[in-house]
């Protein structure tokens, strides 16, 4: 195979040559299959906790009235081939054991970090070592490890003809296994029996010439020994999969096969050989509690299995019978696990995930007992995939050949957010653009104007609906250019020009209250929030206080030692108020803190500390100090499309870990604006490649925008566009909504059978796929 493989000479790992070139090669994507799902009570007593596990990371989430939320992504290094969960005596919260790939097994606990918010945790190893034996056939069947429920030990199943055990002591500071010989050789599954209060208790499923049979042992942690358990049976149905332990007071197992299930408590015992059963195989299991049992095939189908106890008086229970009820249609299931109150969660490496309800009565014609009700991205297994080049449609797509049988179908993957125009107008040379509330009093909250700046002038839209009309507000000035206009407190609106900055009642649009720079100064630079407002003439900066018809300056004017190059007094606390505002400065290209003039000063005041060199030559023309994901930053975009920006430690007053990214090629202008309902604040970067800057897991990520120029943009929430962006370049205005924000943007075309291959037409924009559909007959009198 290595001979069939060329590689380039740029692509080698020993030096440049002399070609010179190299290749950076990176996950775009992370697995999105699911191969292990759990629910404990891992980062605390009174947190519902789901564990998600991904083959190479694990996610862990609250399940919440709302929900599931998620806390934390865990990235392994390894691939996860076994996970499983216990619960220490004496312990009020559950661990995490895992085994990888490469025999590396690890107990793992969530710890709560101090300090910190309730729902803020690590996660610690307080055991790990390696499994692996120098020799030994690896199992067939796979790896395998299952739980003692009382935690005396680890029984894990990695090569034939043995176990090995992994005795769990109280401080769980060490993992330290013995092997222990059986005769069995070809186990195909294998649990620990509850209620067996003497010696752990294994019960197997094996396989020999003659048939597969069921056995248990006992396990003698101290003569590190396996002795005869308390009951087997032989010649159990031939194809007989999985074993399944059933909780106290009825203790026992569930055996599994293709067309019946038994439940097994040494000479007690109960079969069940329901004709919907074999129409396909049932893969998977998860208790509900010691009477019921969800179980899921290979057909996606979700049923319900009751152990009805019998009520024989006796003291131990025996059961009466089983009752296998199918509950609905699901995805493709790998695995299950039951939340709470109905909630259920499927995970599947062959489809998207999905987190049902199970409900009490039918809810639709086919007479299901569960609703849908959030579904998970999976884009898994891929089996064939194209790259569709988008000349003129932003950047380019991979379409995928996903899924399997009824979970089959097309991906389309593509990178950055997609822009929904909406609404478009010509217009050349626009400077700036805002919006505004007028008559914003309750049931009005509605953006009705937009304010767009030229050069020389000022032009007003009004939006009524999806119509747009020009109009004049009357305390406006519409001769000279915008530099700022917005909706403040006391609901009052503001528009600041390079002569002056105005004050206006949103009502009536008269002017209330007004300020200009003394002399002849004109401003050059404006920042300013819902009540607070800094100003730039050259040098000289000066900070303004909004109240209701009143403005005013406080404390002296500060002379800087460099013209301004831009602004901003955004606040990074719960506040809307600012203690703080940032500077960028010309010549000597600085990144500037400054305390604002308040009661116990009276005027600017640096912060030093704060005082960073941005670096080359080439100055900044924006800048924004924001808090996203609970980390504040301060970012500055410069002049050659890159853009710097440090984490902001606001107590302490202290910029650290400086990053440099290049966003575009031409100059740069940072925006705000607010995703979710406004519970999440992303920046917006305007240049010839148009980027959303925003956070995940306390990282900044970058995602570009599916437009080629983007110079001046602000959000928009109107009557007839809602939660929109609007978008300005050289020649056009357009309004526009967002897709979700997210590194890969995914879009479904179901297929409802396995995907083969597929090619693509360019000069017919056509694709041609080859599937394999699986026919089931239905299975009526047991016949099928």
């Amino acid at each position: 195979m290595a001979e069939d493989l060329q590689i380039p000479s740029s692509l080698s790992m020993g030096g440049g040559g002399a070609s010179g070139g190299c290749y950076y090669i990176v996950s775009g994507h992370r697995p999105t299959a699911v191969s292990h799902c759990l629910t404990g009570n891992f980062t605390s007593s009174n947190d519902i906790n789901l564990i998600v596990a991904k083959f190479s990371h694990f996610e862990v989430y609250y399940v919440t009235p709302e929900g599931l939320k998620l806390a934390k992504d865990v990235p392994l290094f390894g691939r996860l081939t076994c996970l499983d969960s216990f619960r220490p005596p004496g312990s009020n919260k559950d661990y995490l054991f895992l085994l990888t790939k490469k025999y590396d097994a690890a107990i793992l606990e969530l710890v709560a970090t101090p300090g910190e918010a309730s729902d803020e945790f690590e996660v610690v190893t307080r055991a790990h070592g390696n499994v692996k034996d120098r020799v030994g056939k690896s199992s067939e069947t796979g790896m395998k490890a299952v739980i003692d429920p009382k935690c005396r030990c680890i029984a894990l199943r990695l090569y034939d003809g043995n176990f090995k055990i992994i005795p769990l002591t109280p401080e769980l500071n060490e993992l330290s296994a013995f092997i222990a010989r059986c005769e069995e050789v070809n186990i195909v599954d294998m649990t620990f029996l509850h209620g067996c209060d003497q010696l752990p208790t294994l019960c197997v499923i094996y396989q020999t010439h003659s048939g597969r049979h069921a056995k248990t042992y006992e396990i003698n942690l101290t003569t590190k020994e396996l002795s005869k358990g308390p009951w087997k049976q032989d010649n159990i149905e031939i194809e007989s999969s999985k074993v399944v332990p059933v909780p106290g007071p009825l203790f026992g197992v569930l055996i599994v096969a293709a067309q019946s299930i038994t439940y097994h408590q040494g000479e007690d015992y109960s079969p069940i050989a329901p004709p919907i059963m074999k129409e396909s195989l049932l893969t998977v299991c998860s208790p509900i509690d010691s009477h019921r049992f969800l179980m899921g095939d290979m057909a996606g189908r979700l049923f319900l299995l009751v152990l009805e106890e019998a009520d024989s008086g006796c003291e131990k229970p025996k059961i009466r019978g089983l009752n296998f009820v199918h509950v609905g249609q699901t995805t493709i299931a790998e695995c299950i696990t039951y939340l709470d109150n109905g909630f259920v969660f499927v995970g599947s490496k062959l489809g998207d995930s999905q987190v049902i309800k199970l409900n009490d009565t039918v809810t639709d014609d086919d007479e299901s007992h569960l609703s849908i009700l959030e579904t998970i991205t999976n884009l898994g297994p891929i089996v064939d995939l194209t790259v569709v080049r988008n000349e003129n449609q932003g950047p380019d797509q991979i379409v995928t050949c996903c899924g399997m049988d009824k979970e089959g179908s097309l991906r389309i993957i593509r990178n950055g957010i997609g822009i929904q125009e909406m609404a478009s107008i010509d217009l050349v040379g626009i400077k700036g653009v805002w919006t505004l509330k007028l008559d914003s009093q309750p049931p009005n909250f509605y953006h009705n104007v937009l304010v767009l700046s030229f050069v020389g002038q000022t032009r007003m839209l009004r939006l009524s609906g999806e119509d747009v009309e020009e109009f004049d507000i009357p305390g406006f000035s519409c001769d000279l250019e915008t530099l700022f206009a917005g909706n403040v407190k006391c609901s009052q609106i503001i528009q600041v020009t390079s002569h002056f900055v105005r004050l206006v009642d949103d009502r009536t649009g008269n002017v209330i209250a007004e300020w200009k720079p003394p002399l002849t100064n004109t401003i050059s630079k404006v920042a300013c929030n819902l009540s607070q407002l800094v100003v730039a003439t050259g040098r000289k900066v000066y900070y303004l206080v909004i109240k209701e018809r009143l403005i005013f300056q406080v404390g002296r004017e500060y002379e800087m030692p460099y013209e301004v190059a831009c602004i901003d007094v955004s606040s990074v606390t719960d506040s809307p108020e600012s203690e703080l505002a940032a500077f960028g400065l010309w010549t000597d290209i600085t990144a500037r803190l400054f305390l604002l003039p308040g009661e116990n000063q009276s005027e600017f005041q640096e912060i030093e500390t704060c005082t960073q060199k941005l670096g080359g030559e080439i100055i900044p023309r924006s800048c924004i100090m924001c808090k996203l994901d609970d980390v504040p930053y301060l970012l500055y975009a410069l002049g050659d499309g890159s853009m710097v920006y440090f984490k902001f430690d606001y107590l302490n007053r202290v910029l650290s870990e400086r990053r440099k990214i290049n966003l575009g090629t031409q100059p740069t202008t940072l925006s705000s604006f607010e995703t979710n309902g406004g519970a999440t604040k992303n920046i917006f970067a305007c240049s010839d490649r148009p980027t959303v800057i925003y956070s995940m897991s306390k990282k900044l990520l970058f995602s570009n925008v599916n437009l080629k120029q983007v110079s001046h943009m602000c959000a928009i929430n109107a009557e007839a566009y809602e939660n929109c962006l609007v978008l300005c370049n050289e020649s056009t205005l357009t309004i526009g909504s967002m897709d979700q924000i997210q590194k890969l943007h995914i879009r479904n075309v179901p297929l409802y059978e396995t995907p083969q291959a597929m090619a693509f037409q360019k000069e017919t924009q056509t694709y041609g796929i080859i599937t394999r559909r699986n026919i089931v007959e239905k299975a009526y009198n047991n016949k099928q």
